[in-house]
């Protein structure tokens, strides 16, 4: 029904409402979708260890609980992420539950931590493990205590300021300064093709520091730029190397003043890259690659071609110069031609040596055109090569796991004969006969593990060619929307099932058997 991406590995979900779930990431990230739209996200330097749902204000709508592995346990809206409840353990969560534990007729909330601490929790009341007391007024004197630390903070700036006028006076900058920027593909750098995002100011300003926010780029999703002192011009350039054909939303913060001021003007702007920005346009007319996927939309070009405005890194927009569309793109770094063709006749062409592209290229059209179910016709000989190759690897690998099978058991019925010979050799007290079948024995068992070590590299090789197998047909699937998709992956495991490579071939290309 629907493909969410994230930056890092999904380590818990769990529903909210009808049409909400929440999730936590293995970077510490948490959050809740409302169908396939993000309502929110909150990153924390702590691991969420779990999330739960549990109505903990009584307002009859399940709050997002998570306890973290530094023991803290927060439940937060799952319209807002605003904290409604918190409580901390001594060492991390290890698990929480939800059940009728007092026998009540209730449903209470029970968090356990790593050490064995257990503390339940019902609907506007906290329940305390026994022996432990209760100050309610905590969380109040802890509010009023964090005011008061924020006014005299507030207090100790206003002090500063008056003491540093003359330096304010300095750190004063044009009324119409502002921050610019500009995105454009770089491909110099043959060995590592990035987009430079260039950010200048429109007067003699200098840019003190960048601050760039981006999710799934940088490690940590962020990446500070601090030119030195002798280095500070009025633009700085930030390579970004996007790792998937995803967009990317970028936060960017500059901090601008004149040269000779140690106090700055923070600036800040955001900008969307396009889910294809590593595609640069090319100029002219080129070579065709063989490998190609064809369909039919029945929908105006006017609309396609805004479609590749909005999706593709261009320096000018493509405008409609007849009844037919032609763009030839390159895509960086792997140099691969991609040329996306629309003919009058409504249906369009795309043509590409990499059928996972060509698929992300499609599903990103439908998705945008609204189109529900989509059949096509494609043609990729080095998929298709590659499936035989993998087919007949298959075949191989499990003759080669059945007669190792068949070894096995041969093996083990001569332990146990051996077993038993032993045993006759002790009851008779022939020591040569023990010492003869014990030699024996040790070979059989030197046999087996060796037998078992070759096995299991089989299994190995047969698990990552079934693995190599389900990614062709997902990269096939994904040339196809709606119902077709979902046929096609039903009717290609079929053929796999039944080693049927010819079928496989066939509905690659045509998307039925």
């Amino acid at each position: 029904m629907g493909e969410l991406t994230e930056t890092e590995a999904v380590t818990s979900l769990t529903p909210l409402q009808k049409t909400c779930f929440g999730y936590g990431l293995s970077n510490g990230t948490i959050g809740v979708y409302e169908k396939l739209q993000r309502l929110w996200r909150i990153k924390s330097k702590n691991k969420a260890i779990t999330v739960f749902n549990y109505d903990i204000d009584g307002d009859g709508l399940d709050e997002l609980i998570i306890g973290w592995s530094n023991g803290k346990v927060d439940g937060r809206n799952c319209r807002t992420g605003e904290v409604v409840f918190k409580d901390n353990f001594s060492s991390a969560v290890a698990g929480i539950v939800a059940g009728d534990y007092r026998l009540n007729g209730g449903r209470d909330l029970i968090c356990c931590s790593v050490t064995g601490e257990v503390r339940g929790y019902q609907t506007n009341k906290v329940l305390r493990a026994p022996g432990r007391r209760v100050n309610y007024g905590h969380d109040a004197v802890r509010e009023l205590f964090s005011k008061k630390q924020n006014l005299l903070l507030e207090l100790s700036n206003y002090k500063e300021s008056s003491n540093q006028a003359a330096e304010v006076v300095k750190a004063k900058i044009p009324m119409q300064t502002k921050l610019q920027c500009v995105v454009a593909l770089n491909e110099k750098d043959l060995e590592k093709p990035h987009i430079d995002v260039t950010l200048f100011t429109n007067n003699d300003t200098v840019i003190r520091a960048v601050l760039v926010f981006c999710e799934g780029i940088f490690q940590g999703e962020s990446h500070v730029l601090h030119p030195r002192d002798w280095e500070l011009t009025r633009s700085v350039t930030v390579p970004i190397t996007p790792v998937s054909n995803i967009p990317v939303d970028l936060h960017i913060k500059a901090l601008i003043g004149q040269i000779d001021s140690t106090n700055f003007h923070l600036f800040e702007l955001s900008r969307q890259l396009p889910r294809f920005a590593m595609l640069q346009l090319l100029k002219g007319k080129h070579e065709k690659p063989k490998s190609y996927s064809t369909f039919i939309v029945k929908e105006r070009i006017q609309r396609i071609i805004l479609w590749v405005n909005q999706n593709f890194l261009l320096q000018t927009e493509v405008t409609l110069a007849g009844l037919e569309l032609e763009l030839f793109f390159k895509a960086l770094p792997t140099n691969k031609l991609v040329v996306f063709c629309v003919g009058s006749d409504n249906k369009i062409t795309i043509f590409c040596d990499n059928m996972g592209l060509v698929g992300e290229i499609t599903q990103s059209l439908a998705n945008f055109l609204n189109v529900n179910d989509l059949e096509a016709r494609a043609e990729f000989p080095n998929v298709e090569e590659k499936m035989k190759m993998l087919m007949h690897n298959m075949v191989e690998l499990n003759e080669v796991r059945l007669q190792l099978s068949t070894d096995m058991a041969s093996c083990l019925d001569s332990i146990r004969s051996h077993v038993i010979r032993i045993e006759d050799a002790r009851i008779i007290e022939d020591v040569e006969g023990v010492l003869k079948w014990t030699t024996a024995l040790a070979t059989c068992n030197s046999d087996i593990l060796k037998s078992y070590k070759v096995r299991n590299n089989n299994h190995e090789d047969l698990v990552k060619s079934l693995k190599q197998i389900n990614k062709c047909i997902e990269q096939s699937s994904k040339l196809r929307v709606g119902k077709p998709q979902a046929r096609l992956v039903e009717l290609c495991r079929a053929a796999v099932k039944n080693n049927n490579v010819p079928a496989i071939l066939r509905i690659f290309k045509t998307g039925i058997n």
